[in-house]
């Protein structure tokens, strides 16, 4: 289905005379990205409506999960199913352990946001999870941005605390993203030393 919207909403530019033929492949692949990121937001949007009564609990998560998850990287299913089952499952479970944080000191939760960023970051700086088609200075401006996104996240975290329960999502959703980073780490490690 993805490909059938993407591939027509390609023909559509094209009759347009918006886009050349050369570039077709290019403009499916953008459109593919383009709904099926559109896609899990509104499922996990609709999840957040219709599970948790509480639309507040999705706008966080995306806020802090698509930058996040932009430079730090972490775990890429191989399916589009795959991908939006795994986005889904995970905010199910971001939106649980925030209420289970919301019953935790609030030392013990920005303890633990603090915990969560140091590991991402700190994966970050792994030579390991340089990729190929990465520089050394890309790898640096990606781990810089990772890091400053994490400094911000706590920051936020420590305004909202005093004025609303859903501040404990920004620990759940960077745990989200460790969590994905470290599965990736562990694939990666699995792989190396199958050879």
């Amino acid at each position: 289905m993805l490909d059938f919207i993407s591939n027509k909403s390609t023909c559509l530019l094209m009759s347009k005379n918006s886009i050349e033929e050369d570039y077709r492949e290019l403009y499916v692949y953008g459109f593919n990205i383009i709904y099926s990121t559109l896609f899990i937001i509104l499922s996990i949007t609709a999840i957040s409506y219709f599970i948790f009564n509480d639309i507040c609990y999705s706008f966080i998560y995306i806020i802090v999960f698509i930058p996040l998850r932009a430079f730090a990287g972490g775990y890429h299913s191989s399916s589009y199913l795959g991908c939006f089952s795994i986005s889904n499952i995970f905010f199910i479970i971001a939106t649980f352990f925030t209420f289970f944080l919301n019953n935790l000191p609030v030392l013990m939760q920005y303890m633990l946001l603090l915990i969560f960023s140091l590991y991402i970051c700190w994966s970050q700086q792994s030579k390991k999870n340089i990729e190929t088609v990465y520089t050394l200075e890309d790898h640096k401006k990606f781990q810089r941005n990772v890091t400053i996104l994490c400094i911000f996240w706590c920051f936020v975290f420590g305004i909202l605390l005093h004025f609303t329960k859903y501040s404990s999502m920004i620990v759940s959703t960077i745990l989200i993203v460790a969590i994905m980073i470290h599965i990736k780490n562990r694939k990666e490690k699995n792989h190396d030393s199958s050879f």
